[in-house]
This record gives structure tokens, sequence and C-alpha cells, in this order.
């Protein structure tokens, strides 16, 4: 009895670290791969535990690893330029401090299935070889990695403790051939601590989280309600999409240009079904930035901020940045401007953009046939997106026959179907599809990805700015 529950409690431990691996394929792709995967690490753990020594079977698990990772490596790009420049360990060294989700990174779906079978292997072969403290030590420090990325939950990391710690007890208690009444302790007292820590996770929560952790909020003076000021003087990796929110009144930013422009602070390429995540690398500005093909216009801006704010605001496309700031400059992989510590009250910053100028004509002729890099990262959909989102945005496009006419048919229908509004439910499951069916109001975040995602069920690249 001991064996068996010991086993069921790896495969819990097993189960929270693939948790987040599985949730990372079910964005960008690829669960039917990570589920081969993990079988054949159980198949090749299962065998190679009955026939192999505990020595051997860790290198194994070591060259899966190994494996694994040099094959994801060999399939991005400029992988070698990485390496030598040692960028690859400061990268891991951003994930492990928690800076940075995998989800943000090139080619997560590779990584996760290049990845997975090692640990799985490691953890499973252990458990069947009675090593029960070396299986707790690779599955804790797996789930510790994702746990430091901020990809595992707080009610995920607890089952996988719980996991651990089951694999720890049980295990003792089969080598030392316990009797029922001390596997049931052993069992009493484990569901007493789960139960314990569960109910202590949202006292600890309110404790340790202020309201001005929202991935998305802002908050105004002493109000406890969200505003969208927060995706103005933050631009975080990762934006959930919140339910009701307000206008803020306060003033971050003042700006002078040769002429009115709309901003751009932030843009993301990566929907989770409920919010977005901003992937590739952020680098040191160095130099002017590509322009924009086509015609374009030059407008020069110096924008001056009112309060302490961690973002660098440009009207599209900034190319250059004033000598002023540009050391302190970096450059998401989607073009964006980011400060690399806050600007203070009063700090200003100059930025030349240059607007491109395209007409309603050249949008309609623009050539369809674009990159592959571009179609793979931006047409990228959750899972959870139901096959009626594509059926009713192929329906509503049927007479259209450019991209152009396509999202302004999308646009069209939305405005004329939905109604603006901050007063709202922040609905379950995909936003998007809820969104589209079964709410009747929504604000620009919501108006922003239900297009986007409606545009991507076409095979037409889109992205949420």
């Amino acid at each position: 009895m001991a064996r068996r529950l010991t086993l069921l409690a790896g495969l819990v431990l097993i189960g929270s670290f693939l948790s987040p691996l599985y949730h990372i394929t079910d964005v960008v792709g690829g669960v039917g791969w990570l589920v081969l995967a993990v079988a054949s690490a159980f198949g090749v753990g299962t065998i190679a535990a009955r026939v192999l020594p505990a020595k051997i079977g860790l290198g194994v698990g070591v060259f899966l690893f190994v494996l694994g990772l040099g094959g994801y490596l060999w399939a991005i790009p400029n992988a070698y330029v990485a390496l030598l420049s040692f960028r690859l360990l400061s990268d891991l060294v951003v994930l492990v401090l928690g800076e940075l989700s995998v989800l943000q990174i090139v080619r997560a779906d590779l990584w996760a299935i290049a990845i997975a079978p090692a640990p799985v292997f490691g953890t499973w072969y252990l458990l069947v070889r009675h090593r029960y403290d070396l299986a707790a030590w690779v599955g804790g420090l797996t789930l510790l990695f994702f746990v430091l990325t901020g990809d595992a939950s707080e009610a995920l990391t607890l089952v996988g403790v719980a996991g651990a710690m089951g694999v720890l007890g049980f295990g003792s208690l089969d080598r030392a051939g316990a009797s029922w009444p001390q596997i049931r302790e052993i069992g009493l007292v484990l569901t007493a601590v789960i139960v314990v820590s569960r109910l202590a996770l949202p006292v600890t929560a309110r404790l340790t989280t202020s309201p001005s952790d929202s991935p998305v909020s802002g908050l105004s003076g002493s109000s406890q309600t969200p505003t969208l000021e927060g995706s103005l003087i933050n631009a975080p990796d990762r934006v959930g999409i919140l339910g009701g929110i307000s206008l803020s009144p306060e003033v971050r930013f003042t700006v002078t240009a040769d002429r009115p422009a709309f901003w751009h602070v932030a843009a993301y390429d990566r929907f989770t079904g409920g919010s977005w995540v901003r992937s590739g690398e952020t680098t040191t500005y160095s130099g002017p930035l590509p322009t924009p093909p086509g015609e374009t216009q030059t407008l020069e801006q110096t924008f001056e901020a009112a309060a302490a704010v961690n973002t660098m605001p440009a009207a599209w496309k900034p190319v250059r940045v004033g000598t002023d700031i540009a050391q302190r400059t970096r450059v998401t992989d989607l073009g964006g401007l980011q400060p690399t510590r806050s600007l203070s009250d009063g700090e200003a910053y100059s930025v030349t953009s240059e607007r491109p100028q395209w007409t309603t004509s050249q949008l309609r002729n623009a050539d369809e046939d674009i990159p592959d890099p571009i179609r793979n990262r931006y047409l990228q959909l959750p899972t959870s997106t139901p096959e009626r989102v594509g059926r009713l945005s192929a329906e509503l496009t049927a007479d259209a026959d450019t991209w152009f006419d396509k999202a302004a048919a999308i646009e069209q229908w939305l405005e004329r179907n939905k109604q603006y509004s901050l007063d709202i439910t922040r609905p379950d499951g995909n936003i998007a599809d809820r969104f589209i069916f079964e709410m009747e109001r929504g604000y620009c975040v919501y108006y922003a990805t239900a297009m986007a995602t409606m545009l991507r069920t076409l095979g037409i690249p889109a992205r949420f700015t």
C-alpha cells in the first residue's frame, strides 16, 4: 500500500510541473507533441528502471536534458550567436529570477516539448527504482523553476509540494515495511498540512499583494478601482484582461510635437485566452531603428513625465531616441521603447518617429505573401478558442476580397454590435469568444482582443497594442 501511495504522490508531483508545460503548448501550440514526448519518457523510464542502475539512469536523464536543450537551440534563429555572447546564460538568470515567463521566450512550444522528457524520465525512473529522495529532488527542483518564472500558480505549487512530501513520507514507510495504521497517520498529517496551507493562501495573498500589483491596472490616489492608466505608466510583459475599470484623471505625461499623433506604448503577440504576453528579447538601444517601408512622415516629439513612470510612449514608428536618454533606453522585440529605470517627475526625453503614410488603395493592394516568421508569430491562438469564432469571422468577411476589407468588415461589426462601457464583469473562459458571443458591452481591451482573434482565425496576422 505504501508503495502505491508513493507512486501516486510521485505522479502528482510530475503533474504539477507538467501543468505549466501543457499550458504553454495549449497557448502556443504543440499539445499533441508534448503528450507524445511525455508518454515516451514514462515508457523509457519504466523500462530503464528495470535494467539500468541508478548512476546510468541519471546519466540518461542528463543526456535527455542536453539533447532537448540542444535541439531547441538548433531550431531557433541565431542561437549560436547568443551562445557565444553568453546571452543564453543571462536569459536563464532572468528566467529563474522571475522576470521572464517561459511564454515569452522564442518558440516556447518547442522549448516545452524538448525539455519535458528529461524531468519526467528522471522523476519516474527514480520512483520505480525506489530512490524516493532523489525523485523528490528532481521533481521539486523542476517545479521550483516554474515557480520562479511565475508559470506555476500558488495552488499548483501547493499540489506539487504535497506530492513531494508524499513521496518522501510514504517512500520512507515503504522502505521500512510500515503497517496500515502508520500509513494512515502519514496520510492524515499530509491532508492536514494541505488543508491548512490552502486556507492560508487567501490570507497571505491579501497581506503580501497590493492593488497596484495587477498586471494591467494602475490606481489613482486611495481608490481601489483599477484604471486604464496602468498600461500607460507600466508596460509589463504580460497584460491581464480585467473586468470593470475607471478612467484616471491623473496627468502622467505632457508632450510637445510637430503635429498630433496616437501614442504607442507597448505591443503583445501571444494570446492565452485571458491575457496577452509579449515574447522575444528586449535589447539595449544602440542607434537608429529600422524605418517602416513605403512613404513616411517624420515627427519630432518631446515627452516630459509628470510622475514616476516606467514607459516611453512615442508615435509609431520610433526610429531614433535623443542623446539625453539613449543610454537608458531598451527596445522590445516588437519595436516599442522602454526605460532601463523609471522616469522621475519632470524628466524628459525626445523621440523621432517615421509615421507610415499608406493610403487605403495601397493597403488594399498590399502583398499578402508575408514572411513565415510574421505568420508564425501573429497567427497564434490558444486551443481554448472555439471554432464558432472562426465561423463567424468567415461569415462576416465572405464578400471581402482583401485583408484590408476583411479587417474593415470585422471592425464595423464590432462597432455596430457592441457598446463601449467600463462597467462590465469579466467573463470566465476565452475572453475573445465570450465578448463576441455573450457580452453586449466592453472597452478597448475587449474590442482589440476580439478583433485580433477574429483576424487570426482568417489567417491575417494581427497583434494587440
